[in-house]
């Protein structure tokens, strides 16, 4: 059974996919992560840097907004040359610093990244994609019938107005030349209002935005190989049978509003399972796990045998593993929707045919994945490269933040790297005042500088000074608070200790 669930709230609202009960794929949508792909701007162009043939452009997003020249519409120039000491001409940019144009999003953001742009618009819809730039016409390879190619071909080629192109979409297949034209016809219309728009505001605005995640799952996902989708918001399930009697009119009867008191996530215990979805350490029924390490340019995902210890030779146990780890890499990359570059590093293998046969388990295995997926060869130091369509922000840019205070490195200064920044700091101020120090640290630094000091001084204390050291569990334990013991110092405090 393969349900869609979609639970609206007013900061955030949850998509998920079940397939026989299991989450195979969840998204998220809030105010403060909208999802931009596909979204179209009117932007001022900020910046042109030719020598990195690119721009910087202002849509209006927190982070000025990369174009590349080979995104900009009708732009052929070569910008590249090989030998700088014959000093070419270089090529007037195809954009200039002040220019006003439609751009769409093409790519997220991601780290410290804006989002990417293109002048090569298209509008997307269930069973096409409108190509304003362009009058080309595609077939979604995804279609592997060549008779049907030619018919949708050759359907796509009457129905198209004017100017503009179509992709013939998966859904598209047997689908009728009126069905078709009747979308062509709604996505050409979006299209000149948005055009309109434009012509009527002042850059940066927003044109269209398409982070709308019920529309975006009635249009991208719902389709007949669902048995129900289910809403739990009265007023969102009326606008989401709207967009469904627009786009796919039969599956009405399969959407259904949930009345229940209960949550409708809960209800199916997605909260529960969708908890372990940031987890680092993804343990395998076998008793292998992974290990997922995200970073700025690239995801690392780790195969370790763990308890699996096998039953028959060495060479056997290692294979087991790696089967299984490469059904669940394949279905981690679409649950946590890990997009860019992914390295999986799976147990070293003997032989070639051995490389291939996993590989080609992960590849079939991402067949059901909707997101674009490439898998390259085993590189010589045995690693498996993977490339995945950065499609939306992934739930852990959603769910969670870089930490304050070690910044993403996952790691923090130990007790005695913080206890020599303190000695350090408290005489500098020893050196520069004749009054008693008092430094404030975490309980676990401060015992920790009380108990050496006791074996061995750790700091070289004048004669007559004293230095206090106040232990408070509400410090982050890489903090240290130095400051010279004056009449207002409270010095009847608890977890006070005196060196000397």
């Amino acid at each position: 059974m393969k349900q869609l669930l979609l639970r609206i709230r007013p900061h955030m609202v949850k998509m998920a996919i079940l397939q026989d009960g299991d989450p195979v794929e969840i998204s998220f949508s809030s105010e403060d992560f909208s999802q931009t792909m596909g979204s179209i701007y009117k932007g001022r162009v900020e910046t042109v840097l030719t020598g990195m043939e690119a721009a910087f452009v202002n849509v209006g997003l927190k982070r000025s907004a990369f174009l590349h020249f080979c995104d900009v519409k009708g732009c052929e120039a070569d910008f590249r040359f090989q030998d700088v000491s014959t000093k070419p001409s270089v090529p007037e940019p195809p954009l200039k610093v002040g220019d006003e144009a439609l751009f769409q999003v093409i790519k997220v953001s991601g780290g410290e990244k804006g989002v990417r742009l293109s002048q090569n618009i298209t509008i997307p819809g269930k069973r096409l994609v409108l190509l304003t730039t362009s009058e080309d016409i595609g077939v979604s390879r995804k279609i592997t019938d060549e008779e049907e190619r030619v018919r949708l071909r050759d359907m796509a080629q009457s129905i198209c107005p004017k100017g503009v192109g179509v992709i013939m979409r998966t859904a598209a297949c047997g689908c009728s030349a009126e069905t078709l034209k009747k979308e062509v016809d709604f996505l050409y219309k979006r299209w000149q209002l948005i055009k309109q728009r434009s012509a009527m505001t002042s850059a940066p605005a927003l044109l269209l935005d398409d982070s709308d995640l019920i529309n975006c799952a009635v249009r991208d996902r719902f389709d007949d190989t669902y048995d129900e989708l289910i809403i739990d918001d009265k007023e969102s399930y009326e606008q989401l049978m709207e967009t469904v009697r627009v786009w796919i009119p039969q599956m009405e009867n399969k959407v259904r509003l949930w009345d229940k008191e209960r949550d409708l996530f809960c209800a199916f215990s997605v909260d529960e399972r969708a908890s372990k979805l940031l987890n680092r350490k993804v343990w395998l029924n076998n008793g292998a796990y992974l290990v997922i390490d995200p970073t700025e340019a690239l995801t690392v995902i780790d195969v370790n045998s763990g308890k699996y210890v096998g039953k028959r030779c060495h060479e056997d146990t290692i294979m087991l593993v790696n089967r299984e780890a490469a059904l669940e890499i394949a279905r981690q990359l679409r649950l946590r929707d890990i997009g860019g570059i992914v390295i999986v590093d799976f147990i070293d293998m003997r032989s070639d045919e051995q490389r291939q046969e996993i590989r080609d388990i992960l590849a079939e295995k991402l067949k059901e994945d909707r997101t674009r997926t490439f898998i390259g060869e085993f590189t010589s130091l045995g690693l498996l490269e993977i490339t995945r369509k950065k499609a939306r922000h992934n739930a852990a840019s959603i769910q969670e933040r870089t930490c304050p205070y070690c910044h993403g490195a996952g790691v923090i200064k130990s007790e005695i790297a913080v206890m020599s920044q303190a000695v350090v700091e408290v005489e500098n101020l020893m050196q520069h005042t004749d009054a008693d120090v008092l430094v404030r640290l975490h309980t676990n630094v401060a015992q920790t500088l009380v108990e050496k000091h006791s074996e061995k001084p750790v700091f070289r204390i004048p004669e007559g000074r004293k230095v206090y050291v106040q232990a408070l569990g509400c410090l982050h334990q890489a903090t240290v608070q130095v400051s010279p013991v004056g009449p207002e110092t409270d010095l009847n405090v608890k977890n006070l200790s005196v060196l000397t």
